[in-house]
């Protein structure tokens, strides 16, 4: 079973590169070029996870043909194909796109490693540290063997065309493929392994020898096929590439020296970034944990309301919250109730939930009208929104008159319960508050509701929230789930809905969510 799916892996991305290239005659270049970097990047997660299939041969010996060491040699048939059909300025841009993609996926792995850490956990985090652990030497390795091993691909299938024109062309191409194969080999275990060096090599020799039989064959007969029907000269003369590179031992010293010096360095690097980025992290918790502290300090509490039956819910999808709510007593038969939300969620939406609190604190609420009131937060806050906006509702309730005046400003319309089972919804006066682009008038209107009355106040969280399915979880079940809970006390009615909320889906909730239930007096 493991060499049916190499078997199919494979053939797979044979066909793929054959098709790019192929696409790349005939129209555009591009996704040929892409694919071959990204068959680099397949190289490297195979290698790194071990991924391999094991075939027996003999029932005593065990080939282990590495998913890596193939995706490498479909990439040197690629260079092959651009430098044969295009000649050697294609050729010379694949390898250094190859280099290229080399040196991104090891630049790469510092800065994902140290990401992870700060972001991920679990297993999560696990499968993180085994993809992009840094490790110089085998980097290091890599670069270098990358370098050798291209130019010689291409250099030695020129020499072998030059002298064996005359032969079939699946016999340059397997031997070239072999020797540069051969080759990795020798470099791969000789700088990684050289203890093992010789009990590892035959091995990999078998079976890169068995995958380059396999390559050589339709890559004969495509190239035969284009040579036919674009009359390709594959008799460029020995080492055509080289012409137009100068001092390429001095250009392969440079590199060493530079990749020693970036190894020796890259440790004390990462140890300090890791450093550096710990502390950030630290100073940022403790901000946003002084941030939350500050913000809860800012809601109200029970002994407010003397005398009355409610239950609130005050849930912060991130540390702080864009979700505001107050309520208070002017007299013993006068209440008020407001709540508010902020576009968007965590720090810039709670600065301008607290100037909207500093705000309403500074109106005298009980001579102003609750029109009036989001007039002034409105007014007030604008110059300080900037992007932000907010939704908002305020209500003042006459224990005596039975009476609720409300004026609501864009917010979700709450709802209003009778003891008989009907609903009111409190439906907004006015637009959103906070910006300049609309109107900051607000009317108000009137409702008498009888004795044993529910208000509930709620943000957008509550009808929003989506299933897997993407769903919302909707006005219409929300609204049911409180004319059934009618008989329940407020508490008892807020547990109902979370527990539905989270029965609707369990994941967290995706934006800050306020809930508040009383029963008027």
């Amino acid at each position: 079973m493991q060499i049916l799916y190499f078997s199919i892996f494979i053939i797979s991305l044979a066909g793929l590169l054959f098709l790019f290239h192929f696409v790349r005659m005939r129209l555009y270049g591009g996704p040929f070029v892409m694919f071959v970097s990204l068959l680099w990047v397949f190289a490297y997660i195979t290698g790194i996870l071990g991924y391999k299939a094991d075939v027996s041969i003999f029932d005593y010996f065990t080939l282990h043909i590495r998913y890596s060491s193939s995706i490498y040699a479909l990439i040197f048939v690629g260079l092959l194909l651009a430098y044969v059909c295009e000649g050697t300025r294609e050729g010379r841009n694949l390898i250094l796109v190859s280099l290229g993609s080399q040196i991104v996926i090891g630049l790469s792995q510092p800065f994902l490693f140290n990401l992870a850490g700060i972001s991920l956990t679990g297993d999560q985090a696990k499968a993180a540290e085994i993809l992009f652990k840094p490790s110089a030497r085998p980097f290091a390795v890599s670069i270098f063997a990358a370098i050798v091993d291209l130019f010689f691909a291409v250099t030695f299938f020129q020499f072998m065309v030059n002298r064996l024109s005359r032969k079939a062309l699946a016999l340059p191409l397997f031997v070239s493929l072999v020797a540069t194969m051969a080759l990795d080999s020798v470099i791969f275990l000789g700088l990684n392994y050289p203890d093992v060096f010789l009990q590892k090599l035959p091995s990999h020799l078998i079976f890169k020898t068995i995958i380059v039989s396999v390559l050589s064959v339709p890559l004969a007969l495509y190239l035969r096929y284009l040579k036919g029907h674009m009359h390709l000269n594959l008799n460029r003369g020995s080492l055509d590439i080289f012409r137009t590179i100068e001092n390429l031992e001095k250009d392969l010293e440079k590199a060493n020296k530079e990749l020693r010096a970036y190894a020796d360095n890259l440790e004390v690097m990462v140890e300090e970034r890791t450093h550096e980025i710990k502390q950030k992290q630290e100073l940022l918790d403790l901000e946003l944990e002084m941030a939350a502290e500050v913000q809860k300090s800012m809601l109200p509490d029970s002994e407010r309301l003397p005398g009355i039956n409610f239950a609130v819910s005050y849930l912060p999808c991130s540390s702080v919250s864009g979700d505001l709510y107050d309520f208070g007593k002017f007299t013993d038969d006068e209440y008020f109730f407001f709540i508010a939300d902020i576009s968007g969620h965590g720090v810039p939406s709670a600065l301008v939930g607290a100037m909207c609190k500093m705000s309403l604190s500074r109106i005298n609420l009980r001579s102003t009208s609750p029109g009036n009131v989001l007039s002034v937060i409105s007014r007030t806050i604008q110059p300080v929104t900037g992007n932000h906006y907010l939704t908002a509702i305020f209500v003042t309730v006459s224990k005596k008159d039975r009476e609720l005046v409300y004026a609501n400003g864009a917010h979700v319309t709450p709802l209003l319960l009778s003891p008989s089972s009907q609903c009111v919804t409190l439906e907004p006066t006015g637009s959103i508050i906070g910006t300049e682009l609309v109107s900051n008038s607000f009317t108000q209107k009137r409702i008498r509701y009888p004795a044993g009355s529910r208000l509930v106040l709620y943000t957008d969280c509550v009808t929003e929230h989506r299933n897997t399915d993407r769903v919302e979880f909707g006005l219409d079940r929300f609204r049911q789930i409180m004319l059934d809970s009618l008989n329940r006390t407020p508490q008892e009615a807020l547990d109902t809905v979370l527990q539905s909320l989270r029965a609707y889906d369990a994941t967290e909730f995706s934006d800050d969510l306020t809930l508040l239930i009383v029963d008027l007096p």
